[in-house]
């Protein structure tokens, strides 16, 4: 029986959960024409709640062309260049209409178009001179206006937060000053360090200062998740869980969508579930990323180690206290501040309105194999 619930991919169809508010705003953003950028921590579904959007506005409205271009793992303004040029394969999916079109956009590129059978995908290299990489840059971001011109256009940026690792200071205002004459376009810049983020787009020193709204991906209310689970069981003939085991579960995972689909993924082949088998769940999974979390671990510098022992101990509300700091083994705000800033660019734990792990299963290795 096939397993409707995913967590190494992401989630469509049947195993997308909800977002039904999530996907009208933004829906209503891209028709009219409004920048918005999502900032969510890393594995939070923003990505599938994109595709998933993408989708239905292709089928609503299929005149629009739609750009879905993923930074992440970029390291440069030619990466960047290579990628944007690989998202035109998704929107021209006719060899000889791409290469018209390739022709038409770029003057000073020289693409190389070609059919891969192993995947039934066009495949597309840029050759140019690299003393007009800028001129390239300009071209290429130019051009995804160019589809606009007929009908509307939306592009996404995911993972864009790895364009202030470029190390060029200055293609922030190039991007700018070519999107903003963009008028039928609508851009979504997705990212999962919202320090980063929100530092391009409200910061007034910032190019990209107020180029485009926020919008905080939060997440799944526990009640859509419960109808979610009763109904997919209910659809494949199984019997669901009690309403009290789902919501422990949900609990468990603190609503975040990746480990509710973990937990129920290792569910879904239980004859029955109930509280013992939902414990031996956890541990199955805290056993399989031991690794994963152990070399977390062992990256810490000590005082990192002490301020992830003291969320653990204290939560996230009183770590500054001076007797918690003192029973980690801190001798002072100071250190647990460098340290927290440490573990907040990294990503291991996140701040909004308490300090907390981003990684719920983290959290629960430190506890049962760390904190004693």
């Amino acid at each position: 029986m096939k397993n409707p619930f995913v967590y190494s991919s992401t989630a469509e169809g049947e195993s997308f959960c909800n977002r039904e508010a999530e996907l009208s705003d933004l829906s209503d953003s891209c028709l009219n024409g409004q920048n918005v950028y999502i900032y969510a921590h890393r594995r939070l579904g923003k990505t599938s709640l994109i595709k998933v959007l993408l989708k239905q506005l292709s089928k609503s409205q299929p005149e629009i062309k739609t750009f879905y271009i993923d930074l992440y793992g970029t390291l440069d303004e030619k990466d960047f260049i290579a990628t944007v040029f690989s998202s035109f394969a998704h929107v021209e999916t006719k060899l000889e209409r791409l290469a018209n079109a390739m022709k038409i956009l770029f003057t000073s590129v020289r693409p190389k178009l070609s059919y891969n059978p192993d995947n039934n995908n066009i495949e597309i290299e840029a050759s140019y001179d690299p003393n007009e990489k800028s001129l390239v840059f300009d071209q290429v971001v130019e051009s995804l206006s160019r589809y606009s011109e007929k009908s509307k256009t939306i592009v996404v940026f995911d993972e864009f937060q790895e364009m202030s690792g470029y190390g060029d200071k200055t293609i922030e205002k190039r991007l700018r000053k070519i999107i903003q004459f963009h008028d039928n376009v609508a851009y979504m810049f997705l990212g999962s360090q919202r320090r980063m983020l929100e530092q391009m787009f409200t910061e007034s020193n910032r190019a990209l200062y107020n180029l485009a709204m926020p919008y905080p991906l939060s997440r799944i209310d526990s009640g859509h998740y419960r109808t979610w689970i009763k109904g997919l069981f209910r659809k494949y003939g199984k019997a669901a869980p009690a309403d009290n085991l789902i919501d422990s579960i949900i609990a468990t995972c603190e609503n975040h969508p990746l480990f509710v689909q973990q937990f129920f993924y290792f569910l879904w082949k239980e004859p029955e579930i109930t509280p013992p088998v939902i414990q031996r769940v956890e541990e199955t999974i805290l056993e399989r990323r031991f690794h994963e979390y152990a070399n977390i671990w062992d990256k810490l510098t000590p005082n990192q180690k002490k301020s992830c022992i003291l969320l653990c101990k204290f939560g996230g509300e009183s770590i500054y206290q001076v007797k918690n700091l003192q029973d980690v083994g801190l001798k002072g705000s100071s250190q647990l501040k460098k340290a927290m800033e440490y573990l907040i660019d990294n990503e291991i734990v996140y701040r909004n309105g308490t300090y907390r792990f981003s990684d719920v299963m983290f959290n629960k290795w430190l506890n049962r194999f760390v904190v004693k």
